[in-house]
């Protein structure tokens, strides 16, 4: 009978044994059911997130280069202007303020019909007022130009055209509140400089044809 009672004590004790290792074996599966889960989950978001961060980036980017290409554009083409101004400084300046206009005005017509717009602008008594009132300072602003290219040095003219950034940022300070720190006065001053250096005007610089003639 003890020999008997050992054996199933025995028993007992294997019995205990197994169940825990099944039962250990089960909770580690789940565990590792639910980190793999878990892993996934928060794996999805991250694809989903980088797919159109990448897909804005290169938006971006594409449209930087098109706005720098346009820009290269617009400055040759304005420095072609000019040109032709100063080729054609015997003529009225009026005149080439007209053709100017009228091509302006073709163009500007011709995009208005096509995307539906007012040529107006809004319905709007201020936005108008603003709208006649940058037409007349740009009118004013062409005229000048034009009148300045064909009486003067075409580099005193390009010298002269070029400060119009500090004098914006100037403006801008006093009629919209925008703060102008240190760096962008530092900024304004080597603008001028090196505009007033790489074109060389007579105003500042003296006349090259005169040293020669005095040597």
């Amino acid at each position: 009978s003890r020999d008997t009672n050992m054996a199933s004590s025995s028993n007992d004790e294997a019995a205990q044994r197994l169940l825990q290792k099944q039962t250990s074996s089960n909770l580690s599966g789940e565990g590792g059911d639910v980190v793999a889960a878990a892993s996934h989950s928060t794996a999805k978001p991250s694809e989903s997130t980088t797919g159109p961060s990448k897909k804005h980036e290169s938006n971006h980017s594409k449209h930087s280069i098109k706005g720098i290409l346009l820009i290269l554009l617009g400055s040759f083409s304005f420095s072609v202007m000019f040109l032709l101004v100063k080729v054609m400084k015997n003529y009225n300046t009026f005149t080439l303020v007209f053709w100017r206009s009228l091509v302006q005005i073709a163009i500007s017509l011709f995009d208005l019909a096509k995307k539906g717009t007012n040529p107006l602008g809004p319905n709007d008594g201020g936005v108008r007022f603003l709208l006649v009132c940058r037409a007349m300072f740009g009118a004013a602003a062409v005229c000048a130009w034009f009148f300045g290219i064909q009486v003067l040095p075409l580099p005193d003219a390009v010298t002269l055209q070029f400060t119009t950034p500090p004098f914006a940022a100037a403006f801008a300070v006093c009629m919209v509140n925008e703060k102008w720190k240190l760096l962008d006065i530092i900024g304004a001053v080597l603008c001028l400089t090196g505009v007033a250096l790489i074109a060389h005007p007579t105003w500042l610089f003296g006349s090259i044809e005169g040293e020669i003639e005095d040597t």
